[in-house]
């Protein structure tokens, strides 16, 4: 599972409390709806966000993220909770809607105080310009998005894939977004026992001392590797993968960013595995390979127990349209292993070594990381120290586990607070590794990794100081 973060970038609550009031610079962003029986006064209060999508436009360009147009990306709106000494509202939901306007974030910090310096407000959307309905303008189509709030303490978490891929189809058109009360709750006009339940709900704003707390769109979409070329066995459903890696640089063929433009073909043979083509004889043919991301194709297929009297096997990636610069066929090979009985010795202990280390991380590279996993017998195994010093073909004749079924989340290390959800990790012939884009994470702040793997039936967490790491 890839993930992809953009931040809030310009934020504001605007209220008829006060109507030219402003709060671009403030740490919190307000959502009100309040009556005051003793003013006899209903007071609203929405919040303005905006972020560049300029980076997002360019990475679908040249492929490192998929458009949500044409993929099953997943695209959120993420704000998140902040406790407030005031009444806090529930039962209630928050509309999300684009938009229509360009407007200024301004300079102010408090809503209610003489220091609301800036525009924009409630009437106002820049020093220009009036909203052509007071509160913001925006539009109300099939790419809104609501969320129900139970207790009105959760966070903000909206499905903003229809205004994402509307902007991104047209850069120009991207105003931001506005975030209100339903129209049944905003309408209540009477003190009446229904509506007082509407009081403020608060969120982190983009300038809140809390860094990891502060709002951000976030991309999420399936690009993990699980090539079994390593432990492919016959009757098991498995996948194999073919890499269009040139000069260390991922390349889809022909710029095909759908599927692979051709066909494999699995052949077994009973000669060993230096021997010629001629002694391979053809099992099946896999017809609609996929792309998983750029320049890697996976092939799905079960390989059938008749042809375990075969015991090298090739797969052959036939390209029927190509450039020159690519062969018409690439082949590649594997064999079989027995599958295992899982064991009865519990508890089971797993260590993992990152190899290479972590340690510092320069933010806006993306960084991939190879684990070295290895069952603990008796003390037996290898510490981070200990790996970085043996040879790589001292590595090699140490068995390396591949998991298949493993995962892995970042957590914040000075306050112990996770900062994404468990994700896949990634397997082929060598190993399991991880994928880190550095450009999510805040920099001078130290994180730490935790890696879950499903091992002989148990659920294992794995946490040590060397999975610690610090973007600069």
């Amino acid at each position: 599972m890839a993930l992809y973060r953009i931040p809030i970038s310009r934020d504001n609550t605007i209220s008829t409390y006060n109507v030219l009031g402003n709060t671009g610079a403030a740490p919190i962003d307000d959502i009100w709806c309040e009556y005051n029986i003793d003013k006899n006064q209903k007071y609203l209060a929405r919040i303005l966000a905006y972020a560049c999508l300029t980076a997002l436009t360019n990475g679908i360009s040249n492929g490192t993220i998929p458009d949500p147009t044409t993929s099953s990306t997943t695209c959120l709106l993420k704000f998140f909770n902040i406790n407030t000494a005031d009444q806090q509202a529930y039962d209630f939901n928050i509309q999300c809607f684009p938009v229509t306007r360009s407007w200024i974030e301004g300079i102010g910090n408090r809503i209610d105080t003489f220091s609301n310096s800036g525009i924009s407000n409630w009437v106002s959307a820049s020093t220009t310009a009036c909203w052509t309905s007071s509160g913001g303008d925006y539009s109300i189509d099939s790419n809104s998005s609501s969320q129900y709030f139970e207790t009105g303490y959760e966070n903000l978490c909206l499905n903003i894939k229809g205004i994402l891929t509307s902007w991104t189809n047209s850069l120009s058109s991207n105003y931001g977004f506005i975030l209100k009360m339903d129209n049944n709750a905003e309408s209540l006009t009477a003190a009446t026992s229904t509506n007082t339940q509407y009081f403020r709900k608060s969120f982190h704003g983009r300038t809140s001392n809390f860094y990891n707390f502060t709002p951000y769109i976030e991309l999420q979409w399936n690009d993990v590797v699980k090539d079994d070329r390593a432990i492919v066995q016959f009757g098991y459903n498995s996948n194999l993968y073919f890499y269009n890696n040139i000069n260390d640089n991922f390349q889809d063929i022909d710029n095909n960013t759908n599927y692979f433009p051709g066909y494999v073909t699995l052949s077994g043979s009973t000669a060993c595995s230096d021997s010629s083509m001629s002694s391979y004889q053809a099992i099946l043919t896999i017809n609609t390979p996929l792309r998983i991301k750029t320049g890697t194709y996976q092939s799905n297929f079960v390989l059938p127990l008749s042809s375990s009297i075969y015991t090298t096997f090739v797969d052959i990636w036939s390209i029927t349209s190509a450039s020159s610069a690519i062969a018409s066929s690439i082949i590649n090979s594997f064999q079989t292993i027995k599958r295992t009985t899982p064991t009865s010795n519990y508890p089971v202990k797993l260590d993992i070594t990152i190899i290479d280390g972590l340690d510092y991380l320069i933010q806006g590279n993306v960084v991939t990381k190879r684990l070295f996993i290895k069952e603990k017998l008796n003390n037996d195994f290898l510490i981070q120290s200990e790996f970085n010093s043996i040879s790589s073909a001292a590595i090699s004749s140490v068995s390396n586990y591949i998991s298949t079924n493993g995962f892995f989340k970042v957590v914040i290390d000075d306050i112990n607070v996770d900062d994404t959800n468990w994700m896949p990790l990634n397997y082929d012939i060598d190993g399991n590794y991880f994928i880190l884009d550095t450009s999510n994470f805040h920099r001078n702040t130290r994180y730490y990794l935790e890696f879950l793997i499903n091992y002989k039936g148990q659920n294992i967490i794995i946490k040590d100081e060397s999975f610690k790491f610090e973007i600069l």
